[in-house]
């Protein structure tokens, strides 16, 4: 869903009126079936305007979405109900954060903290301040290395990566779990764009010297 979005459309409002012949496929072009969850996507554009879509009884669904945040499980109504269970939206300075926001890892928690501190958090004057405010709230709901363990497989859940998108200057940042240079890329930097290519993270801890 989310490549053939980016594929085929410039807006989320291309996106929208599009839904309805849009359908998740449960089998690959050789026919053979393919696991198909019931995921809900976040989509946004320069214009600011946001949309959940999920889908429901074999159809997909559009929800606008004020709050600008998503994250996995529970569905979108879900996560507002909790939202409102817990939070004055309209009196958001009034609410005592320090003690109450939510602290989990878990995907509601995560919802609320991340639409109060998007709320809260001062205006940006530009978009480097954007980006950069935009990481720190990231960094808040990242799921540190050893957090999750899955002791039967030896592994751990993690967040591997950060990663924002720049819609205005057409920018791709990210950042790994273990190096906290920011790296960008935009459509001028990609040479032969009718290639499938692959760009790589320096992911080794990077410093540079205060006294150059």
């Amino acid at each position: 869903m989310p490549f053939h979005a980016l594929g085929n459309y410039k807006t989320v409002e291309e996106l929208v009126e599009d839904l309805p012949n849009i359908h998740m496929a449960t089998k690959n072009h050789r026919g053979e079936s393919v696991i198909a969850p019931d995921f809900h996507f976040m989509f946004a554009d320069s214009t600011k305007r946001c949309v959940i879509i999920e889908p429901q009884n074999k159809k997909l669904i559009c929800y606008e979405n004020p709050y600008n945040v998503m994250t996995n499980s529970p569905g979108f109504k879900s996560h507002v109900r909790r939202l409102n269970k817990l939070l004055d939206l309209d009196n958001l300075e009034d609410f005592n954060s320090v003690k109450s926001l939510p602290g989990g890892y878990d995907p509601t928690s995560r919802f609320i903290k991340a639409f109060y501190l998007t709320k809260m958090h001062v205006k940006p004057n530009n978009y480097k301040e954007a980006l950069s405010y935009s990481y720190n709230i990231l960094s808040a709901m990242a799921l540190p290395n050893g957090f999750i363990r899955n002791k039967k497989y030896n592994y751990n859940t993690y967040t591997r990566y950060i990663c924002l998108y720049d819609s205005k200057h057409r920018l791709l940042t990210v950042k790994s779990d273990t190096n906290p240079m920011v790296y960008e890329l935009a459509f001028e930097d990609i040479e032969e764009e009718d290639k499938r290519q692959a760009f790589f993270l320096e992911t080794d801890f990077v410093t540079e010297k205060l006294n150059k």
